[in-house]
């Protein structure tokens, strides 16, 4: 039989009075949690409550401090659980402010220690019903001070500039447990060149690090009084320059450096060069005779970046002192039929000592010359001595 419209209808009205009915039980229920909530709320009634891991506070560390120890290890205290009881109210706070106050005056040397703690309510509506502790355990270690250099550690860069980032605090002053203080190297700030501004001087903080160079995990106990230094940071155009050697100091006395055949590693290095100034190369100050590290000297208006202060010079040095001798030239393929007519010879400068001079020979090549006068120049073979500037041999060539 088919359905009519009257009866769909009562069908849809059916199913709107089921739907309202859920929704005003539902209604019904939160308005009587509220309720109930709203009178649990205005009678406070009393409630009790165990807490878990109890902050710990200690008394005494000042007088601690002025025999040389300090408490190390709180982080490792077991957990320490207190009943407390009280009005609800007055519940919500006390949660976070109980204490358990150790008194570590009485200490007189390192070691670990049982300590009867002191449980401190936040308020005198709180009641303690139990504690659930027999004692704390504290480990006393040595208290030192130690002064570690700071260094300035640069991340991203500057297309075409370098950046030299400099502070007046080169070291600071950290104190805490002796285990804690031993493991600490150095310290160092980190900058992002990349994202400097008009400003180019930052405030900020620094971090520890190991003799390995790694960052400092375990901080239980260390302080400064430094917390942040400042940072100022100068930007320079990245130059490539060669790299020349010169004798300074004590290596300037008596020798003289040969600079052709003196050896460079790096031959170039990249500076920063502020605008206005103009460099030909970048010194590297030999301060001896023997091959070695030596460093580059950073001249006004100039930047040397950390990582290339230092070179490899295998220097090539000659005695500044020396002698002048007259040299016999021989002279070497004449042609076929012709001589030499004389004994051709030259005086020269030689670097060195003149026992020496009965090792040196001169020779001039005559390849290809007719009969006449000529100017040949001359080579030397002089061993450990050191010719000075060049020198000519005039001869005459007959049949």
């Amino acid at each position: 039989m088919a359905v009519t419209d009257k009866e769909r209808e009562n069908e849809k009205d059916r199913e709107r009075r089921k739907k309202n009915k859920l929704g005003y039980m539902i209604i019904s229920v939160i308005i009587s949690i509220i309720i109930w909530g709203m009178v649990a709320y205005m009678t406070d009634p009393d409630v009790s409550k165990t807490i878990h891991d109890v902050n710990v506070r200690l008394v005494g560390e000042e007088a601690l401090k002025e025999k040389g120890l300090i408490v190390t290890g709180t982080e490792d205290i077991p957990d320490l659980a207190v009943k407390i009881s009280g009005k609800r109210s007055d519940m919500a706070y006390a949660i976070d402010n109980v204490v358990v106050e150790l008194d570590v005056s009485e200490i007189d040397g390192t070691g670990e220690y049982e300590l009867e703690g002191s449980v401190v309510l936040p308020n005198s509506r709180i009641s303690l019903e139990r504690i659930k502790f027999d004692s704390v355990p504290v480990t006393v270690d040595e208290y030192k001070e130690k002064e570690i250099n700071i260094e300035i550690r640069q991340t991203g860069i500057i297309r075409g500039k370098l950046v030299r980032s400099e502070s007046d605090t080169k070291t600071v002053t950290i104190s805490g447990a002796g285990e804690e203080i031993d493991s600490v190297a150095c310290g160092y700030a980190t900058v992002d060149v990349s994202k400097l501004d008009g400003d180019r001087e930052i405030r900020t903080n620094f971090v520890m690090a190991d003799n390995n160079g790694d960052l400092i995990t375990k901080n239980e106990t260390l302080r400064t009084e430094t917390p942040d230094i400042v940072i100022m940071n100068t930007v320079y155009d990245a130059a490539e320059l060669p790299v020349e050697a010169e004798l300074i100091g004590d290596a300037v006395s008596g020798y003289i450096l040969n600079k052709e055949e003196t050896r460079i590693d790096p031959q170039r290095v990249t500076v920063g060069v502020l605008p206005g100034n103009s460099f030909s190369a970048v010194k590297a100050e030999v301060t001896g005779t023997q091959s070695g590290e030596y460093s580059l000297k950073e001249e006004e208006g100039m930047y040397i970046p950390e990582n290339i202060k230092k070179v490899n010079v295998e220097p090539s040095v000659y005695s500044s002192t020396g002698f002048s001798a007259e040299v016999g030239v021989e002279i070497m393929d004449i042609g076929e039929g012709l001589h030499v007519e004389g004994a051709p010879s030259v005086t020269a400068y030689f670097h060195g000592s003149e026992s020496e001079a009965g090792n040196i020979r001169a020779y001039a090549y005559a390849s290809g010359l007719a009969e006449g006068s000529h100017t040949l120049p001359v080579t030397f073979e002089c061993g450990s001595l050191h010719i000075e500037g060049e020198y000519n041999v005039e001869i005459v060539i007959s049949r």
